[in-house]
């Protein structure tokens, strides 16, 4: 590295007997331009300029990657990690290679792999020049000359190796040996990777630290098109000199000398890094100025509401909104999806009604959309299932009455519906020829209509597998008579504590429908649901209590309180993504984000903010994963909306533990904290690749 214009780059090599400087530092110091502000355009001079005018441009180095003056290792170690997360995706190697850039606080270590699995390491550190000799003054790693030969070789060969056996740059292309013949690396790997550093480089024209921000001057732009017109003249001339040779020599003469031009290969690639490499400048630059375009909208807009405010630029959100912007979202249209399987399903139930009447099967009402669908965020279109939740209520000459049989645990896993028999003989006109079950025994053994507790119950509780095997079989029979069959064909799928349907169109398109059952708590938003349990058996008189209402409209409330671009659900969405093959469930990653919700204001939530939140969820699970408790959302929460009913039990109760099984087994918090790791890796890779 060399000082940037304004600065200069002074070694100080700590004690005289310490032989390999281990303790030297690189002091930096401002230099006067004034002299050659011609040559440096608009630029100021940092030593004669006072304060209010240098805010006009970039601070200088002193103020973004030193400490006390001296250069710090670890911020541009930082820095240029940073850089390479941002600049990757504009490399042509990105095509090939998946990058991943390793922890490390005096180095970039990068961890390449390609499509067939293998991977390869590069490790950058960052040195001064002492003077004119070869040996750089590190501010990456201090070791000796000759320790540096000897490292030389491991680090080739582990490159080399990255690369299959039969491959003319593989294993069989690095030499053994240290010193003087240490491992040399084979050409075509070190044009690779030199093209690599050098797109990196040039990219480092353009992206300044952090601090300093991501906009280019008109000076910096002018330049940068005078030497793009420079190259150009002067491959206008190598032209003109190569037809005037082709005019006086022969041809057999002319094909030596184009076969020579051919094997120098190192020239050719030259100018083709150096054309792609102006090339890539000028879509980045573009990109930039719409991303300026968008945030001067944006900030206009932003300026109106607060009353004409200035505004205020930060890189970091640009940044944010652009990774956002890269991702490749899928494109879901679940609102007008879930309005047509919310119709086709109120459908079914309107025809159930009409064909329950008087029966003493349960009472169907209208069902409710739940789960990711219906809440917004589902990761998926293709395989996107619409879950419903169906309401039922007893029959005339019946009652419901819900038991729990853990009051300790909560959400109750193991609760059950009693059905007992209610006297009827007072509203026996009412009903018509209804007859009491309690008290007219002799006449309940004539009647043809069963109770539920004959048909739908064990012993004398709700039996869900009876209970679904009986919806099922209502859909089959009934399903000719709805206006709906006509445009869709209906397949009833195996299920023992639900109703799966597979309905597809004419066109082929289909739709995955999942039907629940539940019995409501009281007046509240929580149910006693068939919905499956995490234990491996749950018994058929088993109905766990379901949050899935609650959270559907906790969802809803936020939807309608958050401004129109909120980024809210495309995090979920991203959470959603990269938990496929983890052991984290969805459910952890959604408590932690509702969570989130109600302590981060709605207003920090645009797109511009992405990757904050993004980092916020992640630090919140690790926080998590150390005090090994996640509070469960619906309970003992004070921050809970007005609209969202719950049993007082849920209020007063302190908050069950998501995490409990991870306090209780040391291995299996091991295994959080190694899947916890992968999860953080597959997100680099989404935020930096795009999918």
């Amino acid at each position: 590295m060399t000082a940037p214009r304004g600065h200069s780059f002074h070694l100080e090599l700590g004690n005289e007997d310490d032989i390999l400087a281990r303790n030297s530092s690189i002091h930096v110091e401002l230099e006067c331009t004034c002299a050659r502000q011609q040559d440096f355009g608009d630029m100021l001079c940092f030593l004669h300029h006072s304060e209010d005018e240098l805010k006009k441009q970039d601070p200088s180095l002193l103020d973004t990657l030193c400490t006390d003056s001296y250069l710090d290792a670890e911020k541009t170690a930082r820095w240029f990690q940073n850089f390479v997360k941002t600049a990757w995706v504009l490399i042509p190697q990105s095509e090939v290679y998946n990058v991943n850039v390793l922890p490390s606080t005096r180095m970039c270590k990068l961890q390449l792999r390609n499509a067939a699995r293998r991977n390869l390491t590069i490790e950058i550190i960052f040195g001064v020049q002492q003077g004119d000799s070869e040996q750089p003054e590190g501010i990456g790693h201090l070791y000796p000359q000759h320790v540096r030969r000897q490292l030389c070789h491991p680090c080739l060969e582990d490159i080399c190796h990255a690369l299959p056996d039969h491959h003319p740059l593989g294993p069989k292309a690095v030499h053994a040996g240290h010193g003087e013949d240490a491992a040399q690396l084979p050409v075509g790997r070190a044009t690779m990777v030199s093209a690599t550093f050098f797109f990196l480089t040039f990219l480092g024209l353009i992206q300044s630290p952090e601090e300093v921000g991501d906009e280019l001057d008109d000076a910096t732009n002018e330049r940068m098109r005078q030497y793009a017109e420079e190259l150009q003249e002067r491959m206008m001339q190598l032209l003109l000199e190569m037809e005037e040779t082709e005019k006086d020599q022969s041809w057999a003469h002319m094909g030596a000398l184009l076969l020579s031009a051919l094997q120098n290969w190192q020239f050719w690639a030259c100018v083709g890094v150096t054309l792609l490499s102006f090339w890539l400048f000028f879509l980045l630059h573009k990109k930039l100025e719409e991303l300026d375009d968008s945030s001067d909208e944006e900030s206009s807009s932003n300026d109106e509401d607060r009353g004409g405010q200035a505004p205020v630029i930060n890189d970091a959100l640009d940044a944010g909104r652009f990774i956002a912007q890269s991702i490749q979202w899928r494109q879901l249209d679940l609102t007008t999806k879930c309005q047509l399987v919310k119709d086709l399903v109120h459908g079914f139930f309107f025809v159930f009604e009409w064909i329950l009447t008087d029966t003493f099967f349960p009472v169907l009402h209208s069902p409710i959309g739940v789960g990711s669908a219906f809440e917004g965020w589902s990761p998926r279109e293709d395989d996107t299932v619409y879950r419903f939740l169906a309401p039922m209520t007893a029959p005339h000459g019946h009652s419901f009455h819900l038991e729990q049989n853990s009051i300790r645990e909560l959400p109750s896993r193991n609760s059950r519906i009693r059905v007992k028999l209610e006297c009827t003989c007072a509203r026996e006109q009412d009903f018509g020829n209804m007859v009491c079950f309690l008290h007219q025994p002799e006449e309940l053994r004539r009647n043809p209509e069963p109770s539920l507790l004959q048909t739908l119950c064990t012993g004398s509780y709700l039996d869900v597998r009876k209970t679904s095997y009986w919806f099922q079989q209502l859909v089959k029979s009934t399903w000719k008579t709805l206006p709906e069959s006509g445009a869709w064909q209906v397949n009833v799928l195996t299920s023992s504590r639900s109703c799966r349907l597979h309905l597809i169109d004419d066109t082929k398109s289909a739709l995955f429908v999942e039907i629940m059952f539940g019995v409501q708590q009281g007046d509240s938003d929580i149910f006693l649901s068939s919905q499956k349990t995490e234990a491996v058996f749950t018994p058929d008189t088993i109905w766990p209590q379901s949050c899935a209402v609650a959270e559907m409209k906790f969802f809803r409330h936020i939807a309608a309180n958050a401004q129109q671009d909120s980024f809210h659900l495309r995090c979920m969405q991203l959470c959603a993504r990269i938990l496929v093959g983890n052991d984290f469930t969805t459910y952890m990653l959604k408590t932690v984000v509702m969570h989130l919700l109600t302590t981060i204001p709605l207003e920090s939530w645009h797109r511009r903010d992405f990757l904050q939140r993004m980092d916020d969820i992640m630090q919140y699970l690790r926080l998590c994963l150390r005090k090994k408790r996640l509070d469960h959302f619906f309970f003992g929460n004070e921050a809970m909306p007005e609209e969202i009913i719950l049993p007082p039990d849920f209020q007063t109760s302190r908050p069950p533990n998501l995490f409990q099984h991870m306090a209780k087994d040391g291995n299996t918090y091991s295994q959080a904290m190694h899947e916890f790791r992968e999860l953080q890796d597959r997100l680099t890779r989404m935020l930096t690749f795009g999918n």
